[in-house]
């Protein structure tokens, strides 16, 4: 339904989300549901990263998580 960046630290074949990510993400959620001035029943499912360039696949990692 949405999705929002984050800060962290990224190339076309590998991303770093450590705390930072997690603090970002953490307090945007709070944000969004104590401001909201619309009632939205979705909730954050986690996050999502892309590899441009080199097609759709998965990697180790990806495929492991």
């Amino acid at each position: 339904m949405d999705v929002f960046g984050l800060p962290v630290e990224a190339c076309e074949t590998r991303v770093n989300a450590g705390k930072e990510a997690d603090d970002f993400m953490f307090e945007h959620i709070d944000k969004c549901q104590e401001y909201s001035k619309v009632a939205r029943p979705e909730n954050v499912a986690g996050w999502y990263h892309s590899h441009p360039g080199y097609g759709c696949w998965l990697s180790g990692i990806d495929v492991n998580t």
